[in-house]
């Protein structure tokens, strides 16, 4: 990692430390990536834009402006800049702001001099695959795939490029927009390189924990992995989303409530972790709580399919059949045609009683997987929803041979028809699963 000298400032990049003639000087965390930010763009103006995208890649709503003015404020009083006359952090109207302070950077080689902008760039392509991977639909996905890949490229020796990677991967995987096989090779790849270069890395630690959780169902070192990175970064809303999820899985649901509502408090705006929280109410069966926090996502992000989807299935739970169907359409209205959205649009048809629109939409599935990958997963949620335990059985069967992420949610009320079925009971024992007491 580099370390900066301007004035009688130095900056520690790896260890997030900022000193004047050798003594620390308290910075919080936002000024100092904005100071990070700066320097690696040193004599450039760096746009607000580029710094909201960089300060908040989880988030896509919310009072930037204010967080950003704040932030260069705390930074200005830090360093004992002006804005009238700046020594250090030009503003540029209507554009963003500049360090105008020679800049010496020295790289771990010991090597001196002026700073190359690979860092940034780097930086911002990271973030812009944040951004667009937290947006959960499948072209955002693909993209930020991309994203993440110049970000190795720019920067091979971090590991978070390669973190990215296999969280975009295992996405795709989860969500049954790619084959499970594939999706989490490409995932394990990636994650076991970040850790490789990052021991310390709570993104690495995360990316990994999910595979373990995803694909190998090897319960015991996904926790040790996601108790590692919130060990190493308490406040990495991801990996207390994805940790809730297999506690939630394991019938942990006091645990895994606490862990959602840590994961909302470190992260209010992202989109993925408020559509997601909705879930563990519901795996915990509080449908009520369930349908709130399902409502507030959707008037947070009214754009986002998944809001829409956790707030169909919670509707649905709380016996509210009308109202999960206008929803579950409208997630497939945005999130297009994929399994994820029609299955649970089809179960919510049957539970309204029009069962001649669940089953063309079941039928439509079915056609779709002739000539296109249909995740098993999400026809066996179809097929329970229009009352065909045989087939549903059959399909579950072919989710846990395939290794589908989501039959970790065998025990979601979706199947609670099923539970008096030995054929369900044994899925449950073959994934390891606790058989669901309610």
């Amino acid at each position: 990692m580099a370390q900066w000298r301007f004035g009688v400032f130095e900056v520690d990049a790896a260890s997030g430390e900022l000193r004047k003639r050798g003594s620390r000087m308290a910075l919080r965390d936002q000024p100092l990536r904005v100071l990070l930010t700066l320097l690696e763009q040193a004599g450039r103006v760096v746009s607000r834009d580029q710094l909201r995208v960089l300060l908040w890649p989880d988030q896509t709503y919310g009072d930037f402006d204010d967080g950003i003015n704040k932030a260069i404020s705390e930074l200005r009083r830090t360093l004992g800049d002006s804005l009238v006359s700046p020594r250090f952090v030009e503003t540029i109207t209507k554009r963003g702001y500049r360090f105008i302070c020679p800049v010496q950077c020295e790289t771990g080689a010991g090597a001196a001099g002026t700073l190359a902008p690979v860092l940034a760039d780097a930086r911002l392509a990271y973030a812009t695959g944040r951004y667009l991977w937290n947006r959960r639909t499948t072209p955002d996905l693909y993209q930020s795939i991309g994203y993440f890949e110049q970000t190795v490229e720019l920067d091979p020796v971090s590991g978070l490029g390669d973190a990215g990677l296999a969280d975009a991967h295992a996405l795709l995987g989860i969500w049954g927009m790619r084959d499970p096989h594939t999706a989490f090779a490409a995932s394990r790849q990636a994650a076991l390189r970040a850790l490789k270069l990052a021991p310390d890395l709570a993104e690495a630690h995360t990316a990994y924990a999910e595979v373990l959780k995803g694909y190998e169902w090897d319960w015991t070192s996904a926790e040790r992995h996601y108790r590692r990175a919130l060990a190493l970064r308490p406040d990495y809303a991801t990996a207390h989303q994805w940790y809730a999820q297999l506690l939630a899985s394991l019938g942990r649901h006091a645990d895994a409530i606490r862990h959602v509502e840590r994961a909302r408090h470190a992260d209010p705006a992202s989109p993925a972790i408020t559509a997601f929280a909705p879930y563990i109410y519901l795996a915990a069966r509080q449908y009520e709580r369930a349908v709130q926090h399902a409502q507030r996502a959707v008037t947070l992000e009214p754009l986002a399919p998944l809001t829409h989807l956790y707030l169909g299935r919670a509707y649905l739970c709380a016996n509210r059949h009308a109202e999960a169907v206008t929803s579950l359409r409208r997630a497939r209205a945005l999130g297009g045609p994929e399994g994820l959205w029609e299955a649970a649009l089809c179960f919510a048809e049957a539970r309204a009683g029009d069962l001649s629109a669940a089953r063309v939409t079941v039928s439509g599935l079915v056609d779709r997987a002739r000539h296109a990958y249909v995740s098993p997963f999400d026809l066996g949620i179809a097929f329970t929803g229009i009352g065909d335990h045989d087939a549903a059985l059959s399909y579950l069967e072919r989710a846990v041979q395939e290794r589908v992420m989501r039959v970790i949610m065998l025990g979601d009320p979706e199947f609670d028809r099923l539970r008096a079925d030995a054929r369900y009971v044994r899925l449950l024992k073959t994934v390891q699963l606790p058989l669901p007491c309610h």
